[in-house]
């Protein structure tokens, strides 16, 4: 599959997991293949906590995933594994204020091959809440890059706290579909983050709304850093506030360091042009190992290289999304 399969999706969070299910089950079989059978992961090893918390917490998530796994021929059990595994990501989400199109998120998506090949845009009208317009993993709840109909855009990149819990909560791709069909504001986006236990991987992720207003929060199980943006530009390669201590890993946390220096030089030189093609133009940016903006050199084989990027436009409902890597492939534009 590729970003030419999209998908609409309406009615009750049954009907939309359901709706789903039906269409991808061959690739949803695939995907819990991939990264739950392969590594080792049965359903009877998920915490009862975990599952707990989503049912209580997020019901209507707890649903759809039901109707997902339906629609699927899977079991219930199967399917709330598959949504609660962390994607390994090293993105870069980006921030420009004033564009011709007004504010404007964007990040790379620096994954293994295969998770670009199961990223389907969903176009999504539930029967309560927001609907939005989002592109994430086949079979998932997770809204991943996307805008809701109040103009709430987010971006993001992973990132791995020192201590990390794995029993009592909820991951974040599934607090952000949480957020997106609940929150018209960025204030109200933190305020819901901050309600959530998160398990597993932490990150950072820039969020905007219809006005402009952005916000770059870190986020682990232990804390939710909140730092309004005032400036005409932001990014993120991983935690920086110094208030989240990362985990010691030499190799991850200094390509992190290498791409935001890139791009600190890049600004501070004056070669970013904050524009819509000035945004593409520096989503493809290329500089020596392990800096680069745009990655998928051959010294990267083994590691998530880059194989999409995306950008929000939240005053217009729209997302440009390149199906590959974003120096070499166009952008394809979706609309809410």
């Amino acid at each position: 599959m590729s970003i030419r399969h999209t998908i609409k999706l309406h009615g009750t969070p049954r009907e939309i997991g359901r709706q789903q299910g039906e269409a991808f089950a061959n690739e949803i079989y695939r995907c819990y293949e991939f990264y739950c059978l392969r590594e080792g992961k049965t359903p009877d090893m998920l915490k009862p906590s975990v599952v707990k918390y989503l049912e209580e917490r997020c019901p209507r998530l707890a649903e759809e995933i039901e109707g997902i796994a339906e629609g699927a021929g899977m079991s219930y059990q199967q399917m709330l594994l598959y949504n609660v595994f962390y994607a390994t990501s090293g993105c870069t989400p980006v921030y420009f204020r004033n564009t011709e199109v007004g504010p404007i998120v964007a990040q790379t998506l620096d994954t293994e091959p295969i998770e670009q090949e199961v990223n389907i845009v969903k176009h999504v009208r539930p029967d309560e809440g927001y609907g939005y317009l989002g592109i994430s993993f086949v079979g998932t709840v997770w809204a991943g890059n996307c805008i809701n109909e109040r103009g709430l855009c987010g971006a993001g990149v992973s990132a791995s706290p020192k201590d990390v819990r794995h029993e009592d909560g909820t991951t974040g791709s599934i607090i952000w579909a949480d957020i997106v069909q609940r929150a018209e504001t960025i204030h109200q986006a933190l305020e819901i983050t901050r309600s959530h236990r998160i398990i597993g991987k932490g990150g950072c992720s820039i969020l905007c709304d219809a006005t402009g207003e952005a916000m770059l929060i870190e986020k682990s199980d232990q804390k939710r850093v909140a730092l309004p943006i005032e400036g005409e530009f932001a990014f993120s390669t991983g935690y920086e506030s110094g208030e989240i201590e990362p985990a010691p890993d030499p190799e991850a946390l200094q390509a992190k360091d290498a791409r935001r220096q890139t791009i600190r030089d890049l600004y501070e030189r004056g070669e970013i042009e904050f524009s819509l093609e000035g945004m593409k133009k520096l989503l493809s940016h290329h500089a020596e190992h392990p800096g680069s903006v745009c990655r998928h050199e051959p010294w990267q084989i083994g590691h998530p290289t880059t194989q999409s990027a995306r950008i929000m436009i939240p005053q217009q409902k729209k997302m440009l999304i390149s199906d590959g890597p974003p120096c070499r492939a166009p952008f394809e534009e979706f609309k809410l």
